[in-house]
This record gives structure tokens, sequence and C-alpha cells, in this order.
């Protein structure tokens, strides 16, 4: 049976040279700071600490990142009721 994989992992592999990378300490990632239909007042990329991975984990770099229908009707508040404020955006990737 396939086991489960997520997002984060202890190190980075270089495929030609066969040895570990070091990890960053932190990521950026869009945040929403108030709820307006305007995205760009909405959001902010803000850099967090990368949390420790356990080794059944693996990490994946994202060059870019696509903003859809959903991230916008998210910070403008159309989806559920937000209790409180920053949340994160990307929630239907």
């Amino acid at each position: 049976t396939a086991l489960p994989i997520s997002i984060l992992a202890t190190m980075t592999f270089c495929y030609n040279c066969h040895m570990a990378l070091a990890l960053p300490a932190s990521f950026r990632k869009v945040v929403v700071n108030r709820l307006t239909t305007d995205f760009r007042k909405a959001t902010s990329i803000v850099t967090k600490p990368l949390p420790k991975p356990n080794a059944r984990q693996v990490l994946v770099k994202n060059r870019y990142v696509g903003i859809n229908a959903s991230d916008i009707n998210w910070s403008a508040g159309r989806y559920f009721s937000v209790k409180s404020l920053p949340i994160d955006i990307g929630f239907a990737a």
C-alpha cells in the first residue's frame, strides 16, 4: 500500500549529485489581513519559519502560485464566516 506524503521533507536531494541540500529556515506565503473585494488590499506576503518536517514528509518548492476565484471570494469574505484574521490563501490547492 502507498504511504501518504505531505508537503514538507527532512531534506531536499540533488538528483544529479545524490547529496542532501540544506532546507531554508523560512518560507513565504500569501495571507488575508482584511476582508475586502480588492484582493491586493486584502492580502500580503509574509515570511514564516519553516516547520521542522518529519522523515515521512516531502518538501515542494513552488516558484509561482496561481490565484483563483475561490481565493478572491475567500478574501472578500464570501465563503464561511471568518473568526479571526489573518487567514491563509490557497485552501483549494
